[in-house]
Protein backbone atom coordinates (compact mmCIF):
# COMPACT_ATOMS: atom_id res chain seq x y z
CA UNK A 1 0.00 0.00 0.00
CA UNK A 2 2.87 2.41 0.83
CA UNK A 3 4.50 1.14 -2.27
CA UNK A 4 1.44 2.74 -4.31
CA UNK A 5 1.07 6.02 -2.59
CA UNK A 6 4.83 6.48 -3.22
CA UNK A 7 3.96 6.00 -6.70
CA UNK A 8 1.19 8.22 -6.90
CA UNK A 9 2.53 11.19 -5.38
CA UNK A 10 6.01 10.45 -7.87
CA UNK A 11 2.98 10.74 -10.93
CA UNK A 12 1.45 13.89 -9.39
CA UNK A 13 4.66 15.42 -8.76
CA UNK A 14 6.06 14.45 -12.27
CA UNK A 15 2.88 15.80 -13.87
CA UNK A 16 3.14 19.40 -12.04
CA UNK A 17 6.39 19.18 -13.42
CA UNK A 18 5.57 19.07 -16.89
CA UNK A 19 2.72 21.67 -16.43
CA UNK A 20 5.12 23.94 -15.18
CA UNK A 21 7.45 23.56 -17.73
CA UNK A 22 4.48 23.74 -20.78
CA UNK A 23 3.56 26.92 -19.06
CA UNK A 24 6.92 28.52 -18.90
CA UNK A 25 7.40 27.67 -22.20
CA UNK A 26 4.32 29.28 -23.57
CA UNK A 27 5.13 32.23 -21.21
CA UNK A 28 8.86 32.29 -23.25
CA UNK A 29 7.51 32.04 -26.25
CA UNK A 30 5.08 35.24 -25.37
CA UNK A 31 7.91 37.09 -24.16
CA UNK A 32 10.14 36.19 -27.34
CA UNK A 33 7.74 37.19 -30.07
CA UNK A 34 6.72 40.84 -28.50
CA UNK A 35 10.77 41.20 -28.62
CA UNK A 36 10.16 40.97 -32.56
CA UNK A 37 6.91 42.72 -32.46
CA UNK A 38 9.38 46.00 -31.06
CA UNK A 39 11.66 45.14 -33.46
CA UNK A 40 14.50 43.65 -31.53
CA UNK A 41 15.34 40.96 -33.76
CA UNK A 42 18.72 39.83 -32.38
CA UNK A 43 17.25 39.29 -29.20
CA UNK A 44 14.13 37.83 -30.70
CA UNK A 45 16.33 35.32 -32.86
CA UNK A 46 18.08 34.56 -29.81
CA UNK A 47 14.97 33.65 -27.72
CA UNK A 48 13.30 31.41 -30.19
CA UNK A 49 16.72 29.89 -31.18
CA UNK A 50 16.51 28.87 -27.22
CA UNK A 51 13.36 27.59 -27.36
CA UNK A 52 13.91 25.71 -30.92
CA UNK A 53 16.86 23.92 -29.27
CA UNK A 54 14.18 22.13 -26.74
CA UNK A 55 11.44 21.50 -29.24
CA UNK A 56 12.75 21.36 -32.86
CA UNK A 57 9.62 20.43 -34.73
CA UNK A 58 7.46 23.57 -33.09
CA UNK A 59 5.62 25.03 -36.57
CA UNK A 60 5.31 28.05 -34.41
CA UNK A 61 8.92 28.84 -32.55
CA UNK A 62 10.14 27.88 -35.95
CA UNK A 63 8.01 30.39 -38.17
CA UNK A 64 9.18 33.16 -35.91
CA UNK A 65 12.62 32.08 -35.80
CA UNK A 66 12.64 32.24 -39.80
CA UNK A 67 11.10 35.62 -39.11
CA UNK A 68 13.98 36.94 -36.98
CA UNK A 69 16.16 35.61 -39.36
CA UNK A 70 14.96 37.28 -42.05
CA UNK A 71 14.84 40.40 -40.35
CA UNK A 72 18.49 39.84 -39.43
CA UNK A 73 19.28 39.27 -43.28
CA UNK A 74 20.04 35.84 -42.59
CA UNK A 75 18.14 33.75 -45.37
CA UNK A 76 19.95 30.87 -45.38
CA UNK A 77 18.61 29.98 -41.61
CA UNK A 78 15.22 31.97 -42.63
CA UNK A 79 14.89 29.30 -45.60
CA UNK A 80 15.79 26.28 -43.05
CA UNK A 81 13.47 27.05 -40.23
CA UNK A 82 10.29 27.71 -42.98
CA UNK A 83 11.61 24.19 -44.38
CA UNK A 84 10.76 22.59 -40.93
CA UNK A 85 7.21 24.55 -40.67
CA UNK A 86 6.68 23.06 -43.95
CA UNK A 87 7.33 19.39 -42.34
CA UNK A 88 4.88 20.03 -39.89
CA UNK A 89 2.43 21.73 -42.26
CA UNK A 90 3.14 20.90 -46.06
CA UNK A 91 0.37 23.67 -47.22
CA UNK A 92 1.54 26.38 -45.34
CA UNK A 93 1.18 29.08 -47.63
CA UNK A 94 2.75 31.60 -45.89
CA UNK A 95 5.82 29.75 -45.29
CA UNK A 96 6.13 29.03 -48.61
CA UNK A 97 5.90 32.81 -49.65
CA UNK A 98 8.24 33.62 -47.12
CA UNK A 99 10.88 31.23 -48.35
CA UNK A 100 10.50 32.82 -51.98
CA UNK A 101 11.37 35.99 -50.83
CA UNK A 102 14.50 34.92 -49.19
CA UNK A 103 15.56 33.30 -52.60
CA UNK A 104 14.64 36.50 -53.63
CA UNK A 105 16.81 38.32 -51.41
CA UNK A 106 19.63 36.01 -51.96
CA UNK A 107 19.84 36.93 -55.71
CA UNK A 108 18.42 33.28 -56.40
CA UNK A 109 15.51 34.69 -59.24
CA UNK A 110 14.83 31.48 -60.81
CA UNK A 111 14.22 28.95 -57.48
CA UNK A 112 12.28 32.59 -56.43
CA UNK A 113 10.44 32.55 -59.63
CA UNK A 114 9.69 29.13 -59.90
CA UNK A 115 8.28 29.39 -55.97
CA UNK A 116 6.19 32.54 -56.76
CA UNK A 117 4.65 30.98 -59.64
CA UNK A 118 3.53 27.70 -57.94
CA UNK A 119 1.91 29.61 -54.82
CA UNK A 120 0.18 31.94 -57.39
CA UNK A 121 -1.90 29.21 -58.49
CA UNK A 122 -3.29 28.30 -54.93
CA UNK A 123 -6.68 29.70 -53.75
CA UNK A 124 -5.02 32.89 -52.16
CA UNK A 125 -6.72 36.56 -51.38
CA UNK A 126 -5.93 39.44 -53.70
CA UNK A 127 -3.50 41.64 -52.36
CA UNK A 128 -1.54 38.60 -51.74
CA UNK A 129 -1.83 37.73 -55.37
CA UNK A 130 -0.74 41.48 -56.27
CA UNK A 131 2.11 41.05 -54.31
CA UNK A 132 3.31 38.34 -55.71
CA UNK A 133 2.86 39.93 -59.21
CA UNK A 134 5.20 42.29 -58.26
CA UNK A 135 7.75 40.17 -56.87
CA UNK A 136 7.73 38.18 -60.67
CA UNK A 137 7.82 41.74 -62.29
CA UNK A 138 10.92 42.49 -60.39
CA UNK A 139 12.28 39.27 -61.18
CA UNK A 140 11.72 39.44 -65.12
CA UNK A 141 13.40 42.94 -65.07
CA UNK A 142 16.55 41.26 -63.17
CA UNK A 143 16.76 38.61 -65.37
CA UNK A 144 16.05 40.31 -68.62
CA UNK A 145 19.00 42.32 -70.46
CA UNK A 146 16.80 44.77 -71.34
CA UNK A 147 13.98 46.33 -69.83
CA UNK A 148 11.31 49.22 -70.24
CA UNK A 149 8.62 50.87 -67.87
CA UNK A 150 6.88 54.01 -68.47
CA UNK A 151 4.29 55.80 -66.89
CA UNK A 152 1.66 58.76 -67.92
CA UNK A 153 0.19 61.37 -66.20
CA UNK A 154 -3.13 63.21 -66.94
CA UNK A 155 -4.35 66.38 -64.28
CA UNK A 156 -6.11 69.51 -63.58
CA UNK A 157 -5.40 71.57 -61.31
CA UNK A 158 -7.01 75.00 -59.51
CA UNK A 159 -4.69 77.19 -58.27
CA UNK A 160 -5.85 80.77 -55.61
CA UNK A 161 -2.47 82.05 -57.25
CA UNK A 162 -1.07 81.31 -60.50
CA UNK A 163 1.28 84.19 -61.02
CA UNK A 164 3.30 83.02 -58.04
CA UNK A 165 5.21 80.28 -58.36
CA UNK A 166 6.35 77.50 -55.04
CA UNK A 167 9.50 75.87 -55.02
CA UNK A 168 7.46 72.40 -56.58
CA UNK A 169 4.09 73.73 -57.60
CA UNK A 170 5.57 73.33 -61.51
CA UNK A 171 5.19 69.88 -61.77
CA UNK A 172 2.58 67.75 -59.54
CA UNK A 173 2.31 64.10 -59.80
CA UNK A 174 5.68 63.10 -60.95
CA UNK A 175 8.91 63.31 -59.09
CA UNK A 176 12.93 63.96 -59.52
CA UNK A 177 12.50 67.18 -61.93
CA UNK A 178 14.56 69.79 -60.33
CA UNK A 179 12.66 73.09 -61.16
CA UNK A 180 14.07 75.33 -57.81
CA UNK A 181 14.96 78.32 -59.76
CA UNK A 182 12.02 78.95 -61.33
CA UNK A 183 10.12 79.90 -58.13
CA UNK A 184 10.76 83.47 -58.45
CA UNK A 185 9.81 83.95 -61.97
CA UNK A 186 7.03 86.40 -63.06
CA UNK A 187 6.16 86.75 -59.37
CA UNK A 188 4.12 89.76 -58.17
CA UNK A 189 1.74 90.63 -55.16
CA UNK A 190 -1.41 90.56 -57.51
CA UNK A 191 -3.37 86.76 -56.84
CA UNK A 192 -4.85 85.71 -59.70
CA UNK A 193 -7.09 82.59 -59.66
CA UNK A 194 -6.55 79.27 -62.51
CA UNK A 195 -7.19 76.37 -64.08
CA UNK A 196 -4.42 73.82 -65.83
CA UNK A 197 -4.03 71.04 -67.17
CA UNK A 198 -0.89 68.74 -67.05
CA UNK A 199 0.30 65.88 -68.59
CA UNK A 200 3.12 63.72 -68.61
CA UNK A 201 5.75 61.21 -69.66
CA UNK A 202 8.23 59.01 -67.61
CA UNK A 203 10.31 56.36 -69.36
CA UNK A 204 12.91 54.24 -67.41
CA UNK A 205 14.99 51.82 -69.74
CA UNK A 206 17.72 49.45 -67.79
CA UNK A 207 19.76 47.25 -69.59
CA UNK A 208 21.90 44.75 -67.25
CA UNK A 209 25.50 43.68 -68.21
CA UNK A 210 25.52 41.47 -65.14
CA UNK A 211 23.19 40.84 -61.76
CA UNK A 212 25.39 44.03 -59.83
CA UNK A 213 25.61 46.41 -62.99
CA UNK A 214 23.26 47.87 -65.27
CA UNK A 215 23.05 50.95 -67.90
CA UNK A 216 19.66 52.75 -67.00
CA UNK A 217 17.96 55.70 -69.46
CA UNK A 218 15.68 57.79 -67.87
CA UNK A 219 13.21 60.44 -69.72
CA UNK A 220 10.87 62.53 -68.85
CA UNK A 221 8.43 65.25 -70.70
CA UNK A 222 6.22 67.58 -69.12
CA UNK A 223 3.42 70.32 -70.22
CA UNK A 224 1.56 72.44 -68.22
CA UNK A 225 -1.15 74.55 -69.78
CA UNK A 226 -2.86 77.26 -67.58
CA UNK A 227 -6.09 78.76 -69.02
CA UNK A 228 -6.71 81.11 -69.69
CA UNK A 229 -2.98 82.96 -68.56
CA UNK A 230 -0.93 81.18 -71.31
CA UNK A 231 2.14 83.25 -70.14
CA UNK A 232 2.52 80.60 -67.08
CA UNK A 233 2.61 77.84 -69.35
CA UNK A 234 5.69 75.41 -69.00
CA UNK A 235 7.03 72.53 -70.61
CA UNK A 236 10.10 70.58 -69.74
CA UNK A 237 12.61 67.46 -71.29
CA UNK A 238 14.90 65.85 -69.01
CA UNK A 239 17.18 62.84 -69.87
CA UNK A 240 19.07 61.28 -67.38
CA UNK A 241 21.76 58.35 -68.46
CA UNK A 242 23.33 56.94 -65.33
CA UNK A 243 25.64 53.30 -64.77
CA UNK A 244 24.36 51.53 -62.13
CA UNK A 245 26.55 49.44 -59.77
CA UNK A 246 25.92 47.53 -56.55
CA UNK A 247 28.69 47.25 -55.05
CA UNK A 248 27.62 44.71 -52.38
CA UNK A 249 23.86 43.94 -50.85
CA UNK A 250 23.72 47.19 -48.91
CA UNK A 251 25.13 50.04 -51.54
CA UNK A 252 23.69 51.07 -54.58
CA UNK A 253 25.51 54.01 -56.60
CA UNK A 254 24.08 55.36 -59.67
CA UNK A 255 26.56 57.67 -61.62
CA UNK A 256 24.41 59.48 -63.39
CA UNK A 257 24.21 62.45 -65.78
CA UNK A 258 21.53 64.88 -66.21
CA UNK A 259 20.53 67.52 -68.90
CA UNK A 260 17.20 69.68 -68.63
CA UNK A 261 15.30 71.85 -71.14
CA UNK A 262 12.86 74.45 -69.85
CA UNK A 263 10.12 76.48 -72.35
CA UNK A 264 7.78 78.96 -70.76
CA UNK A 265 5.20 80.18 -72.67
CA UNK A 266 6.11 77.97 -75.51
CA UNK A 267 9.64 79.78 -76.24
CA UNK A 268 13.08 78.60 -74.92
CA UNK A 269 13.85 79.63 -71.64
CA UNK A 270 16.83 77.31 -69.46
CA UNK A 271 18.92 74.95 -70.58
CA UNK A 272 20.61 72.95 -67.98
CA UNK A 273 23.30 69.83 -67.81
CA UNK A 274 25.59 68.19 -65.07
CA UNK A 275 26.40 65.42 -63.53
CA UNK A 276 24.20 63.66 -60.61
CA UNK A 277 25.71 60.82 -58.42
CA UNK A 278 23.40 59.04 -56.32
CA UNK A 279 24.20 57.16 -53.42
CA UNK A 280 22.02 54.60 -51.36
CA UNK A 281 22.44 52.69 -48.29
CA UNK A 282 20.47 49.56 -47.05
CA UNK A 283 20.62 50.56 -43.63
CA UNK A 284 18.07 47.55 -42.42
CA UNK A 285 15.50 45.74 -43.87
CA UNK A 286 13.26 48.44 -43.30
CA UNK A 287 15.47 51.71 -43.29
CA UNK A 288 17.02 53.08 -46.37
CA UNK A 289 19.47 55.95 -46.32
CA UNK A 290 20.21 58.16 -49.56
CA UNK A 291 22.78 60.67 -50.54
CA UNK A 292 22.93 62.47 -53.46
CA UNK A 293 25.84 65.05 -55.17
CA UNK A 294 24.27 67.26 -57.88
CA UNK A 295 26.95 69.70 -59.99
CA UNK A 296 25.13 71.40 -63.17
CA UNK A 297 25.80 74.37 -65.34
CA UNK A 298 22.68 76.70 -66.27
CA UNK A 299 21.98 79.00 -68.95
CA UNK A 300 19.21 81.36 -69.00
CA UNK A 301 18.76 83.99 -70.83
CA UNK A 302 22.29 85.85 -71.75
CA UNK A 303 23.17 84.42 -68.11
CA UNK A 304 25.29 81.64 -66.64
CA UNK A 305 25.22 79.95 -63.35
CA UNK A 306 27.06 76.90 -61.89
CA UNK A 307 24.30 75.13 -59.36
CA UNK A 308 26.10 72.52 -56.50
CA UNK A 309 23.79 70.44 -54.22
CA UNK A 310 23.82 67.78 -52.00
CA UNK A 311 20.87 65.77 -51.01
CA UNK A 312 19.73 63.41 -48.23
CA UNK A 313 16.78 61.09 -47.97
CA UNK A 314 15.74 58.78 -45.06
CA UNK A 315 12.68 55.90 -45.88
CA UNK A 316 11.93 54.32 -43.43
CA UNK A 317 8.66 51.34 -43.52
CA UNK A 318 7.77 51.01 -39.54
CA UNK A 319 5.09 48.74 -40.65
CA UNK A 320 2.92 47.04 -43.74
CA UNK A 321 0.88 49.75 -43.30
CA UNK A 322 3.29 53.16 -42.35
CA UNK A 323 6.04 54.64 -44.19
CA UNK A 324 7.82 57.58 -42.83
CA UNK A 325 10.25 59.60 -45.27
CA UNK A 326 12.74 62.61 -44.41
CA UNK A 327 14.56 65.02 -47.45
CA UNK A 328 16.77 67.67 -47.01
CA UNK A 329 18.65 69.65 -49.62
CA UNK A 330 21.61 72.33 -49.77
CA UNK A 331 21.53 74.20 -53.01
CA UNK A 332 24.15 76.83 -53.99
CA UNK A 333 23.99 78.56 -57.61
CA UNK A 334 26.63 80.87 -58.53
CA UNK A 335 26.62 83.51 -60.89
CA UNK A 336 29.53 83.24 -63.78
CA UNK A 337 28.39 85.66 -66.46
CA UNK A 338 25.31 88.14 -67.57
CA UNK A 339 23.16 90.26 -65.62
CA UNK A 340 21.93 87.15 -62.75
CA UNK A 341 21.54 86.94 -59.27
CA UNK A 342 23.17 84.77 -56.80
CA UNK A 343 21.03 82.22 -55.21
CA UNK A 344 21.63 79.90 -51.52
CA UNK A 345 18.46 77.37 -50.77
CA UNK A 346 17.76 75.29 -47.61
CA UNK A 347 14.94 72.80 -48.19
CA UNK A 348 13.73 70.41 -45.61
CA UNK A 349 10.52 67.77 -45.64
CA UNK A 350 8.58 65.39 -43.53
CA UNK A 351 6.16 62.89 -44.99
CA UNK A 352 4.29 59.96 -44.22
CA UNK A 353 2.58 57.49 -46.11
CA UNK A 354 -0.53 55.59 -44.36
CA UNK A 355 -2.15 52.72 -46.34
CA UNK A 356 -5.47 52.87 -44.99
CA UNK A 357 -6.44 49.82 -47.48
CA UNK A 358 -4.70 47.22 -50.12
CA UNK A 359 -6.05 50.31 -52.42
CA UNK A 360 -5.79 53.34 -50.69
CA UNK A 361 -2.61 55.35 -49.11
CA UNK A 362 -2.66 58.94 -47.74
CA UNK A 363 0.26 61.28 -47.33
CA UNK A 364 0.37 64.34 -45.69
CA UNK A 365 3.79 66.40 -45.97
CA UNK A 366 5.28 69.53 -44.43
CA UNK A 367 8.02 71.18 -45.88
CA UNK A 368 10.16 74.21 -45.17
CA UNK A 369 12.26 76.15 -48.00
CA UNK A 370 14.60 78.71 -47.05
CA UNK A 371 16.42 80.98 -49.75
CA UNK A 372 18.95 83.86 -49.88
CA UNK A 373 19.31 85.67 -52.89
CA UNK A 374 22.60 88.47 -53.78
CA UNK A 375 21.05 91.30 -55.74
CA UNK A 376 23.40 93.89 -58.05
CA UNK A 377 19.79 95.41 -59.50
CA UNK A 378 20.62 99.21 -57.02
CA UNK A 379 16.77 98.94 -56.56
CA UNK A 380 17.22 95.78 -54.40
CA UNK A 381 18.80 95.65 -51.06
CA UNK A 382 21.65 93.69 -51.08
CA UNK A 383 20.05 89.98 -50.25
CA UNK A 384 16.21 89.40 -50.05
CA UNK A 385 15.74 86.50 -47.79
CA UNK A 386 12.91 84.38 -48.45
CA UNK A 387 10.72 81.68 -45.94
CA UNK A 388 8.51 79.38 -47.85
CA UNK A 389 6.08 76.76 -45.97
CA UNK A 390 4.35 74.21 -47.47
CA UNK A 391 1.44 71.76 -46.03
CA UNK A 392 -0.01 68.82 -48.28
CA UNK A 393 -2.45 66.27 -48.12
CA UNK A 394 -2.19 63.45 -51.46
CA UNK A 395 -4.35 59.98 -51.55
CA UNK A 396 -3.83 57.71 -54.03
CA UNK A 397 -6.59 55.16 -54.82
CA UNK A 398 -5.45 52.03 -57.17
CA UNK A 399 -8.16 51.45 -59.53
CA UNK A 400 -6.05 48.57 -60.70
CA UNK A 401 -2.03 47.35 -60.24
CA UNK A 402 -1.49 49.93 -63.20
CA UNK A 403 -4.35 52.54 -63.04
CA UNK A 404 -4.26 55.02 -59.92
CA UNK A 405 -5.96 58.03 -58.99
CA UNK A 406 -4.48 60.93 -57.25
CA UNK A 407 -5.82 63.87 -55.30
CA UNK A 408 -3.67 66.25 -53.36
CA UNK A 409 -4.61 69.60 -51.56
CA UNK A 410 -1.80 72.09 -50.79
CA UNK A 411 -1.33 75.23 -48.81
CA UNK A 412 1.65 77.78 -49.85
CA UNK A 413 2.89 80.26 -47.76
CA UNK A 414 5.93 82.68 -48.84
CA UNK A 415 6.99 85.21 -46.53
CA UNK A 416 10.08 87.69 -47.75
CA UNK A 417 11.85 90.84 -46.67
CA UNK A 418 10.76 92.01 -49.83
CA UNK A 419 7.43 92.70 -49.49
CA UNK A 420 6.32 91.92 -53.62
CA UNK A 421 7.57 88.46 -53.02
CA UNK A 422 5.15 87.93 -50.48
CA UNK A 423 2.13 85.64 -51.28
CA UNK A 424 -0.06 82.70 -49.98
CA UNK A 425 -1.91 80.09 -51.82
CA UNK A 426 -3.88 76.78 -52.01
CA UNK A 427 -3.94 74.24 -54.68
CA UNK A 428 -5.62 71.56 -55.41
CA UNK A 429 -4.69 68.33 -57.96
CA UNK A 430 -6.23 65.66 -59.44
CA UNK A 431 -4.17 62.89 -61.66
CA UNK A 432 -4.69 59.91 -63.22
CA UNK A 433 -1.63 57.86 -63.62
CA UNK A 434 -1.09 54.45 -65.91
CA UNK A 435 1.46 52.73 -65.43
CA UNK A 436 3.08 50.31 -68.20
Amino acid sequence: MKFLLTLLLIFHVNLLSDEDSVTQEKRSYQEAKILFEKKEYQKSYDEFYRLFQSNLQDPNINFYLGRSAYMLKDFGSAISAYERVLDFDANSTRSKLEIARCYFELQEYEKAQTLFLKISREDIPTNVKENIQSYLSAIDSKLKKNSLNASAVFGLNYDTNIANRANNDVYSGMKNVFLNTLSDVNNTTADKAGLSHQEALSLNHRYNFSKDIAFKNDVVVFSKTVTPAHEYDIALAQYSPALSVLHNSKVLVDYAFIFNKIWLNSKPYMTMYGIYPKFNYLYSNATMLGFNLRYQRKSIDLATTDIGALEFTLNHRYNDELMLAFYSEFYKEKRLSGNFIDYDMFNVALSTSYRYTPMFTITPKVQWYNRSYQHEDRWFPATQQDNEYQISLSGIYSYTQNLLFNLEYSYIRNDSNLPNFEFNKQMITSNVIVLF
